[in-house]
């Protein structure tokens, strides 16, 4: 197997079929690293050309490569085909590769197609659940992603940094404040309320739903800040006709946005 991709690298530039039965070759032996080398030289990949790698790097355990492999660019334009493949060949049971294949469903904008897959998964964990739940806010179903959120929390699931990322980006779409503090009281109870990337998309939600105090009390409360958290509190407070109170309280904190809001408040 060591020297197989550069012996047979010209016959599977011109042989699908045969690229396809010496990486699964490979596969069967364990040998990825070679099975990987043959995929890339196989220019002219079909479904089987995938399903062969994706099934190969789900059953060993190669979550990570696996999830990369589905996500190529070059493979979403086959999303359906893989889909159907995988599953007839047994690999579509795993709950691996159906969660990689409700996120790619969802990253297509196929989010009815993933919504259907979901449903007729036997199991399901946070990872399916923050798959469709992204895939809906990017979408525009904020209320979807809202719905499932809460069911989430029904099955006692423990959100992740993806699962709040998404939920809050549904509730600021739709400046529901109510469903807004609710998540923040959650995140104050998780292991994520000192992310810097969570906090500043609480103080986006607040500042959309016009709770001034809510931004400034989070805003105080920051352990850590970065230039995103001052820009959204300048905008914020720009809104509000009160930038210059802000930069009297914070001269240090993003001058240059400071200096644009300023010139529109004037």
């Amino acid at each position: 197997m060591k020297t197989s991709s550069k012996l047979l690298a010209r016959m599977l530039l011109k042989n699908t079929f045969t690229a396809n039965r010496t990486t699964s070759g490979c596969t069967k032996f364990g040998e990825l690293d070679e099975a990987r080398k043959l995929f890339v030289l196989t220019t002219e990949r079909t479904k089987v050309t995938w399903t062969i790698m994706i099934g190969a790097f789900s059953q060993l355990g190669c979550s990570k490569e696996a999830f990369e492999l589905f996500n190529d660019p070059h493979a979403s334009r086959l999303v359906n085909q893989i889909h159907v493949h995988v599953a007839k060949s047994g690999f579509g049971s795993t709950l691996l590769v159906c969660n990689t294949l409700v996120d790619s469903y969802s990253k297509c904008g196929l989010i009815d197609v993933a919504r259907c897959l979901f449903d007729e998964m036997p199991e399901r964990d946070t990872v399916t659940y923050n798959a469709l739940l992204m895939g809906y806010s990017k979408e525009g179903f904020h209320g979807d992603a809202m719905k499932l959120f809460m069911e989430m929390r029904n099955l006692e699931l423990k959100p992740s940094q993806f699962t709040f990322s998404g939920v809050l980006t549904a509730g600021t779409r739709l400046e529901d404040l109510r469903f807004g503090q609710q998540v923040h009281s959650l995140i104050i109870k998780s292991d994520f309320y000192w992310h810097v990337f969570i906090t500043n998309s609480l103080l986006d939600f607040y500042w959309e739903c016009r709770c001034i105090s809510g931004a400034t009390k989070l805003f105080d409360e920051m352990v850590e800040r970065d230039n995103v958290s001052y820009n959204v509190m300048v905008s914020g407070y720009a809104w509000a006709g009160r930038t210059k109170e802000f930069g009297k309280q914070f001269p240090f904190a993003s001058m240059l946005s400071i200096t644009g809001a300023l010139s529109d408040d004037r």
